[in-house]
């Protein structure tokens, strides 16, 4: 396919875009600025927690996967490119960064509840200091204002924009430890760079979800499983080994080769968009035509049934998990629960924390 057929639908390729992946991968294979990068990769890291590979139905007709797994599962859905993550390459050509902090704290969600929840889990460590990583998600002053006010320190990598994974790299770098709350994938990025990483296991945190995201995450078969094992067991260079894998570490080659290879994959590709599902033809191009048109590429592998709920009866989830617990044991009645309420725009929005 002639490569300026995917530059009128660019603005519709958003998953590279996000986090400087992109960026990150053009300075690794000198590609020309011109070049469009239409491939979908999971925000952050896919272990292997959903139902599917990650983001892989979005719009972008080729998967960037990073782990055999991944190629695996993605492939049975639309063509596929093996890469490293955008992490491990900038872990690749990064100058070391001098470690000049001892504690890094990876926040959940930044609400009243979350934060009080992780003080409470902090204090019975025996924590009383450290640096928390906020997620810039939503409102987060006054939980800036809580952990200053409690003697913690506070960092950001700031919004998802193109140099999001180059300031949390450098974010990470600084120190020494770090401590998780979640299953983040900060956690998984800080081990692959050999930090010493720890868990807190009695966190519950409570965020708004999709209305449907009970069924497809897969907390059963995910790696995060695998990763606490070892976190709990192993050394921390089995764990830094496995965190590398998992990013891709086994795919850094030769970058000519791994260039050649995304180009010819460019050029055989016979659609610009992926459709998920297995519409008629008219079906699919009144689908992009309605997308287009209202600038929603989510639309298109929607259905007009799934389209008139979101529009007309928005729903989410709220959800309290203990995401350690469950991975670690599995679900139950005490470590995850959920309901679900009306969607209001900027308020109850999937990701953020309920108060």
């Amino acid at each position: 396919m002639n490569t300026h057929i995917f530059k009128k639908i660019d603005a519709f390729y958003p998953l590279a875009k996000k986090m400087g992946s992109d960026q990150i991968l053009r300075s690794f294979l000198d590609l020309d600025i011109s070049l469009p990068l239409p491939l979908s990769i999971s925000h952050g890291v896919d272990m292997n927690h959903l139902t599917e590979a990650q983001d892989v139905s979005s719009i972008e007709p080729i998967h960037w996967c990073y782990n055999d797994e991944i190629f695996a599962r993605a492939s049975l859905i639309k063509p596929c490119i093996k890469i490293p993550h955008p992490w491990t390459i900038l872990a690749d050509i990064t100058s070391s960064i001098k470690v000049q902090k001892s504690l890094l704290i990876i926040g959940p969600p930044a609400g009243k509840t979350n934060d009080m929840n992780l003080l409470t889990s902090l204090k019975k460590k025996g924590i009383h200091g450290g640096d928390i990583l906020i997620k810039k998600r939503g409102e987060t002053s006054k939980s800036e204002d809580f952990w200053k006010h409690e003697g913690f320190g506070i960092v950001s990598a700031g919004k998802s924009d193109s140099g999001f994974y180059k300031r949390l790299f450098e974010i990470i770098s600084k120190y020494e430890s770090i401590l998780s709350c979640s299953m983040s994938s900060a956690l998984i990025f800080a081990a692959s760079l050999g930090k010493q990483c720890s868990v807190v296991d009695d966190f519950h945190m409570v965020t708004y979800e999709l209305a449907d995201f009970a069924n497809f995450i897969n907390f059963k078969g995910s790696a995060a499983r695998d990763f606490l094992s070892i976190l709990d067991n192993g050394s921390s260079a089995n764990l830094q080994n496995f965190s590398q894998n998992l990013l891709g570490i086994q795919y850094l080659g030769s970058q000519a080769i791994m260039k050649d290879k995304l180009i010819t994959k460019l050029n055989r590709i016979e659609n610009p968009i992926h459709h998920s599902k297995h519409d008629f033809l008219i079906t699919k191009k009144l689908l992009e035509y309605i997308s287009i048109k209202l600038n929603k590429p989510s639309l298109i592998n929607m259905s007009f049934e799934s389209i008139s709920k979101k529009i007309f009866n928005p729903k989410v989830s709220v959800i309290s998990k203990n995401e350690i617990s469950i991975y670690k044991y599995g679900i139950s009645s005490k470590n995850f629960t959920s309901k679900t309420i009306s969607y209001v725009s900027g308020i109850t929005e999937p990701g953020r924390a309920i108060d």
